[in-house]
Protein backbone atom coordinates (compact mmCIF):
# COMPACT_ATOMS: atom_id res chain seq x y z
CA UNK A 1 0.00 0.00 0.00
CA UNK A 2 2.65 2.56 1.07
CA UNK A 3 4.97 1.71 -1.84
CA UNK A 4 2.22 2.05 -4.46
CA UNK A 5 0.68 5.11 -2.80
CA UNK A 6 3.96 7.01 -2.41
CA UNK A 7 4.52 7.47 -6.14
CA UNK A 8 0.91 8.54 -6.74
CA UNK A 9 0.98 10.92 -3.78
CA UNK A 10 4.20 12.68 -4.83
CA UNK A 11 2.71 13.54 -8.24
CA UNK A 12 -0.67 14.67 -6.93
CA UNK A 13 -1.92 18.27 -6.58
CA UNK A 14 -1.94 19.86 -3.11
CA UNK A 15 -5.73 19.58 -2.78
CA UNK A 16 -5.45 15.78 -3.07
CA UNK A 17 -2.61 15.68 -0.54
CA UNK A 18 -4.66 17.64 1.98
CA UNK A 19 -7.61 15.31 1.46
CA UNK A 20 -5.43 12.34 2.39
CA UNK A 21 -5.32 13.67 5.94
CA UNK A 22 -9.07 13.00 6.26
CA UNK A 23 -8.55 9.24 5.86
CA UNK A 24 -8.14 7.42 9.22
CA UNK A 25 -4.44 6.91 9.94
CA UNK A 26 -4.59 3.11 10.00
CA UNK A 27 -6.16 3.00 6.53
CA UNK A 28 -3.61 5.46 5.17
CA UNK A 29 -0.86 3.08 6.28
CA UNK A 30 -2.36 -0.14 4.89
CA UNK A 31 -3.60 -3.57 5.94
CA UNK A 32 -0.16 -4.99 6.84
CA UNK A 33 0.37 -2.01 9.16
CA UNK A 34 -2.95 -2.58 10.96
CA UNK A 35 -2.41 -6.31 11.35
CA UNK A 36 1.16 -5.89 12.59
CA UNK A 37 0.25 -3.21 15.12
CA UNK A 38 -2.49 -5.46 16.55
CA UNK A 39 -0.01 -8.34 16.77
CA UNK A 40 2.59 -6.17 18.54
CA UNK A 41 0.04 -4.98 21.08
CA UNK A 42 -1.01 -8.58 21.77
CA UNK A 43 2.57 -9.88 22.07
CA UNK A 44 4.08 -6.89 23.88
CA UNK A 45 4.33 -8.60 27.26
CA UNK A 46 4.92 -12.17 26.13
CA UNK A 47 6.70 -14.53 28.49
CA UNK A 48 10.20 -15.73 27.62
CA UNK A 49 8.72 -19.09 26.64
CA UNK A 50 6.26 -17.44 24.23
CA UNK A 51 9.03 -15.34 22.70
CA UNK A 52 11.28 -18.38 22.28
CA UNK A 53 8.47 -20.34 20.61
CA UNK A 54 7.66 -17.49 18.18
CA UNK A 55 11.29 -16.84 17.28
CA UNK A 56 12.00 -20.54 16.75
CA UNK A 57 9.03 -20.98 14.40
CA UNK A 58 9.71 -17.75 12.47
CA UNK A 59 13.45 -18.35 12.26
CA UNK A 60 12.90 -21.92 11.08
CA UNK A 61 10.52 -20.83 8.31
CA UNK A 62 12.84 -18.03 7.22
CA UNK A 63 15.98 -20.22 7.17
CA UNK A 64 14.23 -22.97 5.24
CA UNK A 65 13.04 -20.50 2.59
CA UNK A 66 16.43 -18.78 2.37
CA UNK A 67 18.43 -22.00 1.94
CA UNK A 68 15.98 -23.24 -0.67
CA UNK A 69 15.45 -20.04 -2.68
CA UNK A 70 18.37 -17.67 -2.11
CA UNK A 71 21.53 -18.59 -4.08
CA UNK A 72 23.93 -17.24 -1.47
CA UNK A 73 22.48 -19.43 1.29
CA UNK A 74 22.20 -22.61 -0.80
CA UNK A 75 25.66 -23.62 0.47
CA UNK A 76 24.04 -24.32 3.84
CA UNK A 77 21.73 -26.99 2.41
CA UNK A 78 23.56 -29.70 4.37
CA UNK A 79 22.28 -28.11 7.61
CA UNK A 80 18.64 -28.92 6.81
CA UNK A 81 16.99 -31.13 9.39
CA UNK A 82 18.63 -29.43 12.35
CA UNK A 83 16.86 -27.09 14.74
CA UNK A 84 16.68 -23.44 13.64
CA UNK A 85 19.08 -22.43 16.41
CA UNK A 86 21.62 -25.06 15.37
CA UNK A 87 21.42 -23.93 11.73
CA UNK A 88 21.87 -20.29 12.74
CA UNK A 89 24.95 -21.12 14.79
CA UNK A 90 26.67 -22.58 11.71
CA UNK A 91 25.92 -19.68 9.37
CA UNK A 92 28.83 -17.29 9.00
CA UNK A 93 28.16 -13.57 9.62
CA UNK A 94 28.02 -11.42 6.49
CA UNK A 95 29.34 -7.89 5.96
CA UNK A 96 27.89 -4.93 4.10
CA UNK A 97 30.65 -5.33 1.49
CA UNK A 98 29.81 -9.00 0.96
CA UNK A 99 26.17 -8.15 0.29
CA UNK A 100 27.15 -5.27 -1.97
CA UNK A 101 29.51 -7.41 -4.04
CA UNK A 102 27.04 -10.33 -4.35
CA UNK A 103 23.74 -8.46 -4.49
CA UNK A 104 21.94 -10.70 -6.99
CA UNK A 105 22.89 -13.82 -5.03
CA UNK A 106 21.03 -12.51 -1.95
CA UNK A 107 17.75 -12.08 -3.84
CA UNK A 108 15.14 -14.83 -3.40
CA UNK A 109 14.43 -16.57 -6.70
CA UNK A 110 10.83 -17.50 -5.82
CA UNK A 111 9.58 -13.94 -5.22
CA UNK A 112 7.69 -12.21 -8.02
CA UNK A 113 9.51 -9.00 -9.00
CA UNK A 114 6.29 -7.03 -8.72
CA UNK A 115 6.16 -7.88 -5.02
CA UNK A 116 9.38 -6.14 -3.97
CA UNK A 117 11.11 -2.81 -4.47
CA UNK A 118 14.60 -1.35 -4.14
CA UNK A 119 15.72 0.94 -1.35
CA UNK A 120 19.13 2.20 -0.34
CA UNK A 121 21.05 2.65 2.87
CA UNK A 122 22.04 6.22 3.57
CA UNK A 123 25.73 5.44 3.19
CA UNK A 124 26.81 6.83 6.58
CA UNK A 125 30.04 4.82 6.27
CA UNK A 126 30.60 6.12 2.73
CA UNK A 127 29.42 2.85 1.12
CA UNK A 128 25.73 3.04 0.05
CA UNK A 129 24.03 -0.36 -0.23
CA UNK A 130 21.09 -1.35 -2.40
CA UNK A 131 18.47 -3.47 -0.62
CA UNK A 132 15.45 -5.24 -2.12
CA UNK A 133 12.44 -5.40 0.20
CA UNK A 134 8.98 -6.95 0.12
CA UNK A 135 6.40 -4.30 -0.69
CA UNK A 136 4.76 -4.86 2.71
CA UNK A 137 7.96 -4.07 4.66
CA UNK A 138 7.35 -0.27 4.92
CA UNK A 139 3.87 -0.89 6.36
CA UNK A 140 5.14 -3.48 8.83
CA UNK A 141 8.09 -1.28 9.80
CA UNK A 142 5.77 1.63 10.52
CA UNK A 143 3.75 -0.56 12.88
CA UNK A 144 6.91 -1.33 14.84
CA UNK A 145 7.87 2.35 14.92
CA UNK A 146 4.42 3.40 16.14
CA UNK A 147 4.43 0.61 18.74
CA UNK A 148 7.65 1.85 20.30
CA UNK A 149 6.70 5.54 20.11
CA UNK A 150 3.52 4.64 22.00
CA UNK A 151 5.79 3.96 24.99
CA UNK A 152 6.45 7.71 25.00
CA UNK A 153 2.74 8.56 24.79
CA UNK A 154 2.36 8.74 21.00
CA UNK A 155 -0.87 7.63 19.39
CA UNK A 156 -1.36 6.90 15.67
CA UNK A 157 -2.12 10.11 13.83
CA UNK A 158 -0.85 12.50 16.51
CA UNK A 159 0.52 15.81 15.23
CA UNK A 160 4.30 15.95 15.05
CA UNK A 161 6.92 18.39 13.81
CA UNK A 162 9.97 16.74 12.24
CA UNK A 163 13.50 17.56 11.19
CA UNK A 164 14.14 15.03 8.42
CA UNK A 165 16.37 14.94 5.35
CA UNK A 166 13.61 15.08 2.76
CA UNK A 167 13.55 17.24 -0.34
CA UNK A 168 11.98 20.62 0.32
CA UNK A 169 10.10 21.65 -2.81
CA UNK A 170 9.33 25.25 -3.60
CA UNK A 171 11.38 28.41 -3.54
CA UNK A 172 15.15 28.19 -2.94
CA UNK A 173 14.67 29.39 0.65
CA UNK A 174 11.74 27.04 1.31
CA UNK A 175 12.23 25.54 4.78
CA UNK A 176 8.80 24.36 5.91
CA UNK A 177 6.16 22.08 4.43
CA UNK A 178 3.24 19.92 5.51
CA UNK A 179 2.89 16.17 5.11
CA UNK A 180 -0.79 15.26 5.61
CA UNK A 181 -0.09 11.50 5.36
CA UNK A 182 1.66 11.55 8.72
CA UNK A 183 -0.05 14.68 10.12
CA UNK A 184 3.41 16.19 10.13
CA UNK A 185 5.05 19.60 9.87
CA UNK A 186 8.44 19.21 8.14
CA UNK A 187 11.23 21.59 9.16
CA UNK A 188 14.46 21.71 7.20
CA UNK A 189 17.55 20.36 9.01
CA UNK A 190 19.64 22.02 6.28
CA UNK A 191 19.06 25.55 7.51
CA UNK A 192 19.66 26.09 11.21
CA UNK A 193 20.55 29.77 11.05
CA UNK A 194 18.99 32.13 13.58
CA UNK A 195 16.49 33.45 11.04
CA UNK A 196 15.42 29.91 10.11
CA UNK A 197 15.15 28.83 13.76
CA UNK A 198 13.04 31.90 14.46
CA UNK A 199 10.72 30.86 11.62
CA UNK A 200 10.51 27.30 13.01
CA UNK A 201 9.45 28.66 16.41
CA UNK A 202 6.71 30.68 14.68
CA UNK A 203 5.54 27.60 12.75
CA UNK A 204 5.53 25.44 15.91
CA UNK A 205 3.32 27.97 17.67
CA UNK A 206 0.84 27.78 14.78
CA UNK A 207 0.93 24.02 14.21
CA UNK A 208 0.89 22.99 17.91
CA UNK A 209 2.46 19.52 17.54
CA UNK A 210 2.19 16.97 20.34
CA UNK A 211 5.61 15.50 19.44
CA UNK A 212 8.92 16.56 17.93
CA UNK A 213 10.82 14.05 15.82
CA UNK A 214 14.15 14.08 14.03
CA UNK A 215 17.92 14.18 14.14
CA UNK A 216 19.33 15.00 17.60
CA UNK A 217 21.75 17.46 15.99
CA UNK A 218 18.96 19.55 14.44
CA UNK A 219 16.67 19.42 17.47
CA UNK A 220 19.63 20.38 19.69
CA UNK A 221 20.15 23.50 17.59
CA UNK A 222 16.49 24.43 18.06
CA UNK A 223 16.72 23.65 21.78
CA UNK A 224 19.75 25.93 22.16
CA UNK A 225 17.94 28.71 20.32
CA UNK A 226 14.86 28.35 22.56
CA UNK A 227 17.00 28.25 25.71
CA UNK A 228 19.26 31.18 24.81
CA UNK A 229 16.29 33.43 24.04
CA UNK A 230 14.21 32.31 27.03
CA UNK A 231 11.33 31.29 24.77
CA UNK A 232 8.68 29.85 27.09
CA UNK A 233 5.47 30.02 25.06
CA UNK A 234 5.95 27.05 22.73
CA UNK A 235 3.14 24.48 22.60
CA UNK A 236 3.63 21.71 25.15
CA UNK A 237 4.99 18.52 23.58
CA UNK A 238 4.77 15.11 25.23
CA UNK A 239 8.09 13.74 23.95
CA UNK A 240 10.94 14.37 21.54
CA UNK A 241 11.54 11.34 19.30
CA UNK A 242 15.18 11.15 18.21
CA UNK A 243 16.83 8.69 15.82
CA UNK A 244 19.36 8.13 13.00
CA UNK A 245 22.30 9.68 14.86
CA UNK A 246 24.35 9.13 17.98
CA UNK A 247 23.91 11.79 20.64
CA UNK A 248 25.51 12.97 23.85
CA UNK A 249 23.94 13.02 27.29
CA UNK A 250 24.44 16.78 27.17
CA UNK A 251 22.15 16.90 24.12
CA UNK A 252 19.58 14.72 25.90
CA UNK A 253 19.55 17.08 28.90
CA UNK A 254 19.44 20.21 26.74
CA UNK A 255 16.48 18.97 24.68
CA UNK A 256 14.53 17.76 27.72
CA UNK A 257 15.10 21.07 29.48
CA UNK A 258 14.23 23.25 26.49
CA UNK A 259 10.96 21.49 25.68
CA UNK A 260 10.04 20.14 29.10
CA UNK A 261 9.48 16.70 27.60
CA UNK A 262 10.90 13.20 27.49
CA UNK A 263 13.81 12.54 25.10
CA UNK A 264 13.03 9.19 23.45
CA UNK A 265 15.56 7.35 21.28
CA UNK A 266 15.67 4.19 19.18
CA UNK A 267 18.15 2.20 17.09
CA UNK A 268 17.26 0.90 13.62
CA UNK A 269 18.50 0.71 10.04
CA UNK A 270 17.43 0.46 6.40
CA UNK A 271 18.49 -3.20 6.28
CA UNK A 272 15.68 -4.02 8.76
CA UNK A 273 17.51 -6.61 10.86
CA UNK A 274 17.37 -5.01 14.33
CA UNK A 275 15.00 -2.49 15.88
CA UNK A 276 15.40 -1.42 19.49
CA UNK A 277 13.89 1.46 21.43
CA UNK A 278 13.67 2.84 24.93
CA UNK A 279 10.70 1.90 27.10
CA UNK A 280 8.43 3.94 29.37
CA UNK A 281 10.96 4.10 32.20
CA UNK A 282 14.38 3.13 30.86
CA UNK A 283 16.89 4.55 28.37
CA UNK A 284 18.18 1.08 27.50
CA UNK A 285 17.40 -0.13 23.98
CA UNK A 286 14.78 -2.91 24.02
CA UNK A 287 15.24 -5.19 20.98
CA UNK A 288 11.92 -6.25 19.44
CA UNK A 289 11.94 -10.10 19.54
CA UNK A 290 9.20 -10.09 16.86
CA UNK A 291 11.53 -8.18 14.50
CA UNK A 292 14.44 -10.60 14.40
CA UNK A 293 17.35 -12.18 16.26
CA UNK A 294 19.93 -9.85 17.80
CA UNK A 295 23.45 -11.00 18.65
CA UNK A 296 26.80 -9.37 19.34
CA UNK A 297 30.14 -10.63 18.01
CA UNK A 298 33.32 -10.23 20.03
CA UNK A 299 36.81 -9.58 18.64
CA UNK A 300 37.41 -13.34 18.27
CA UNK A 301 34.32 -13.84 16.09
CA UNK A 302 32.21 -15.46 18.82
CA UNK A 303 28.49 -14.59 18.69
CA UNK A 304 26.12 -14.47 21.62
CA UNK A 305 22.71 -13.20 22.72
CA UNK A 306 23.52 -13.65 26.42
CA UNK A 307 23.60 -10.77 28.92
CA UNK A 308 27.16 -9.63 29.56
CA UNK A 309 28.23 -10.05 25.94
CA UNK A 310 29.79 -7.13 24.08
CA UNK A 311 30.86 -6.52 20.50
CA UNK A 312 29.60 -5.72 17.02
CA UNK A 313 25.82 -5.89 16.61
CA UNK A 314 24.74 -8.72 14.30
CA UNK A 315 21.11 -9.06 13.21
CA UNK A 316 18.90 -11.63 11.49
CA UNK A 317 15.73 -9.93 10.28
CA UNK A 318 12.26 -11.49 10.07
CA UNK A 319 10.52 -8.82 7.95
CA UNK A 320 12.02 -9.25 4.50
CA UNK A 321 11.73 -12.53 2.55
CA UNK A 322 12.69 -10.98 -0.81
CA UNK A 323 16.26 -10.45 0.37
CA UNK A 324 16.78 -12.10 3.75
CA UNK A 325 19.83 -10.96 5.69
CA UNK A 326 21.04 -13.61 8.11
CA UNK A 327 23.66 -12.69 10.69
CA UNK A 328 24.26 -9.32 9.09
CA UNK A 329 27.06 -7.26 10.65
CA UNK A 330 25.98 -3.71 11.47
CA UNK A 331 29.38 -2.02 12.01
CA UNK A 332 27.90 -0.68 15.26
CA UNK A 333 28.90 -1.85 18.72
CA UNK A 334 27.09 -2.38 21.99
CA UNK A 335 26.70 -4.59 25.05
CA UNK A 336 23.81 -6.86 25.99
CA UNK A 337 23.01 -5.75 29.53
CA UNK A 338 19.97 -7.92 30.21
CA UNK A 339 17.10 -9.97 28.83
CA UNK A 340 14.28 -8.47 30.92
CA UNK A 341 13.51 -4.88 31.84
CA UNK A 342 12.57 -4.32 35.47
CA UNK A 343 11.04 -0.95 34.60
CA UNK A 344 8.44 -2.14 32.07
CA UNK A 345 8.42 -5.92 32.53
CA UNK A 346 9.13 -6.74 28.87
CA UNK A 347 11.22 -9.84 28.25
CA UNK A 348 13.30 -8.13 25.58
CA UNK A 349 17.03 -8.22 24.98
CA UNK A 350 18.49 -4.96 26.32
CA UNK A 351 21.31 -3.05 24.66
CA UNK A 352 23.37 -0.34 26.32
CA UNK A 353 25.03 2.54 24.51
CA UNK A 354 25.42 1.97 20.76
CA UNK A 355 28.57 3.33 19.12
CA UNK A 356 29.88 3.02 15.59
CA UNK A 357 29.54 4.81 12.27
CA UNK A 358 26.64 7.11 13.19
CA UNK A 359 28.60 9.97 14.74
CA UNK A 360 27.39 13.49 14.08
CA UNK A 361 29.39 15.22 11.35
CA UNK A 362 28.62 18.68 10.09
CA UNK A 363 28.99 20.65 6.89
CA UNK A 364 29.07 24.42 7.33
CA UNK A 365 26.79 26.37 5.01
CA UNK A 366 27.58 29.75 3.52
CA UNK A 367 25.25 31.27 6.12
CA UNK A 368 27.19 29.59 8.94
CA UNK A 369 24.48 26.97 9.50
CA UNK A 370 25.69 23.55 10.66
CA UNK A 371 24.21 20.87 8.38
CA UNK A 372 24.30 17.31 9.71
CA UNK A 373 25.56 14.87 7.09
CA UNK A 374 22.85 12.46 8.27
CA UNK A 375 20.34 14.79 6.63
CA UNK A 376 22.18 14.39 3.31
CA UNK A 377 21.68 10.61 3.25
CA UNK A 378 19.86 9.36 0.14
CA UNK A 379 17.52 6.35 0.38
CA UNK A 380 16.67 6.26 -3.34
CA UNK A 381 18.69 5.41 -6.45
CA UNK A 382 20.71 8.64 -6.48
CA UNK A 383 23.95 6.86 -5.58
CA UNK A 384 23.16 3.58 -7.36
CA UNK A 385 26.27 3.67 -9.62
CA UNK A 386 28.54 4.87 -6.80
CA UNK A 387 30.82 2.36 -5.10
CA UNK A 388 32.12 4.72 -2.42
CA UNK A 389 31.89 8.42 -1.63
CA UNK A 390 33.28 11.04 0.71
CA UNK A 391 32.49 14.69 1.43
CA UNK A 392 35.40 17.14 1.88
CA UNK A 393 35.11 20.71 3.12
CA UNK A 394 37.81 23.39 3.35
CA UNK A 395 35.69 26.56 3.04
CA UNK A 396 32.25 27.60 4.29
CA UNK A 397 29.50 26.89 1.79
CA UNK A 398 31.76 24.82 -0.50
CA UNK A 399 31.97 21.03 -0.49
CA UNK A 400 33.75 18.57 -2.78
CA UNK A 401 32.16 15.14 -3.15
CA UNK A 402 34.66 12.45 -4.12
CA UNK A 403 33.13 9.47 -5.92
CA UNK A 404 34.49 6.03 -6.75
CA UNK A 405 32.07 4.85 -9.42
CA UNK A 406 31.07 1.87 -11.53
CA UNK A 407 31.31 1.53 -15.31
CA UNK A 408 27.70 2.65 -15.79
CA UNK A 409 28.22 6.04 -14.14
CA UNK A 410 27.55 8.79 -16.68
CA UNK A 411 26.84 12.50 -16.97
CA UNK A 412 23.14 11.95 -16.22
CA UNK A 413 23.94 10.30 -12.89
CA UNK A 414 26.43 13.08 -12.18
CA UNK A 415 23.68 15.68 -12.66
CA UNK A 416 21.20 13.66 -10.58
CA UNK A 417 23.52 13.64 -7.56
CA UNK A 418 24.13 17.38 -7.76
CA UNK A 419 20.41 18.05 -8.19
CA UNK A 420 19.52 15.89 -5.18
CA UNK A 421 22.10 17.55 -2.92
CA UNK A 422 21.14 21.06 -4.03
CA UNK A 423 17.45 20.33 -3.51
CA UNK A 424 18.25 19.74 0.16
CA UNK A 425 20.65 22.59 0.90
CA UNK A 426 19.34 25.17 -1.62
CA UNK A 427 21.85 27.98 -2.14
CA UNK A 428 23.65 27.52 1.18
CA UNK A 429 26.17 25.00 -0.16
CA UNK A 430 27.91 24.71 -3.51
CA UNK A 431 28.73 21.08 -4.29
CA UNK A 432 31.41 19.95 -6.71
CA UNK A 433 31.88 16.32 -7.79
CA UNK A 434 35.25 14.75 -8.43
CA UNK A 435 35.49 11.13 -9.67
CA UNK A 436 38.56 9.37 -8.22
CA UNK A 437 40.15 5.92 -8.24
CA UNK A 438 40.73 5.77 -4.48
CA UNK A 439 39.15 7.35 -1.39
CA UNK A 440 41.02 7.80 1.89
CA UNK A 441 40.05 5.64 4.87
CA UNK A 442 41.11 5.51 8.51
CA UNK A 443 44.19 3.62 9.59
CA UNK A 444 41.90 0.66 10.30
CA UNK A 445 40.44 0.83 6.81
CA UNK A 446 37.09 2.24 7.94
CA UNK A 447 35.39 4.72 5.65
CA UNK A 448 35.58 8.45 6.41
CA UNK A 449 32.22 9.99 5.51
CA UNK A 450 33.33 13.62 5.86
CA UNK A 451 36.78 15.17 5.86
CA UNK A 452 36.08 18.41 7.66
CA UNK A 453 38.92 20.97 7.75
CA UNK A 454 37.03 23.97 9.12
CA UNK A 455 38.18 24.78 12.63
CA UNK A 456 34.86 26.30 13.68
CA UNK A 457 33.21 22.86 13.66
CA UNK A 458 33.81 21.66 17.22
CA UNK A 459 32.96 17.98 16.86
CA UNK A 460 33.86 17.24 20.49
CA UNK A 461 30.63 19.01 21.46
CA UNK A 462 28.63 16.32 19.66
CA UNK A 463 30.68 13.19 20.42
CA UNK A 464 28.46 10.51 22.01
CA UNK A 465 29.33 9.95 25.67
CA UNK A 466 28.48 7.24 28.14
CA UNK A 467 24.88 6.34 28.77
Amino acid sequence: MIVRFKNLYSKSPDIFKRAVGLIPFGYRMGKAYRETLRFLQQSDKWSMAEIHSYQQATLGSMLEAAIKNVPYYSKYGHLSGRSPWAILRDIEPISRKEVHDNLDRFLAQNVDRSRYHATYTGGSSGHPLKIYQDNTVPEVEWAFMIAQWMRAGYRPGDKRASFRGVEFKGKPDYKVQRNPVYNELLLSPFDLTESALSQYVYELRKFKPRFLRGYPSAISALASFVTDRNIDDLPKVEAVLCGSESFSQGQRRLIQSAFGARFYSWYGMTEKVVLAGECEGSALYHCFPQYGITEVMDSNGNLSSSPGSSGEIVGTGFLNRAMPLIRYRMEDYSSIVGDRCNKCGRNHLLLGKVSGHRVQDYIVGRSGSLISTTALNMHDNTFESVRQFQFHQKRKGEVTLYLRVGDDFDEGKHRLILKSLRSKTASDVDFRIEVVDKIDTTGMGKGIYLRQELREVNRSTFTPDNE
